[in-house]
């Protein structure tokens, strides 16, 4: 990430004009302010080191989540789901993950409601790559 660059947040394009990064004592980046902090109408971005991703944060230190709409896209070659809602094992307090392909997918979410809660896709070359169901 650098300025100059584009990025897709809160479902609309963003231009990189301003980027100030802050870096934990091995030089990783662990949070990083976009155009400004939050006090400046500014996005502040955050290291999640669970799901090895950045994360837009709010005041509270807590996670922005939000809706950004639907969309149909197709799915890649070498797509793959993972599931750890109480969807995948019904009644199970403990639910195990499950897994599959795109082969599989259809039949596996075939008469299931999925909650997006938590979940997270990644969109490669305009199709989808992987879905995390939490």
């Amino acid at each position: 990430m650098k300025v100059g660059d584009v990025l897709l947040l809160r479902g609309e394009t963003r231009r990189i004009d301003a980027l100030k990064r802050s870096e934990n004592s091995l030089g990783e980046t662990t949070c990083a302010d976009i155009n400004g902090d939050m006090a400046e109408d500014g996005i502040t971005l955050a290291y999640d080191y669970e799901e090895n991703c950045f994360r837009e944060e709010a005041e509270n230190d807590a996670y922005v989540l939000y809706s950004v709409g639907s969309r149909k896209v197709k799915l890649a070659a070498d797509f793959l789901y993972a599931d750890h809602s109480s969807v995948a094992n019904p009644g199970d307090p403990e639910p195990e993950w499950a897994r599959g392909d795109a082969a599989a997918f259809p039949d596996y979410i075939a008469g299931r409601e999925l909650y997006g809660n938590n979940s997270y896709a990644q969109i490669r070359g305009g199709e989808l790559a992987e879905l995390n169901i939490e």
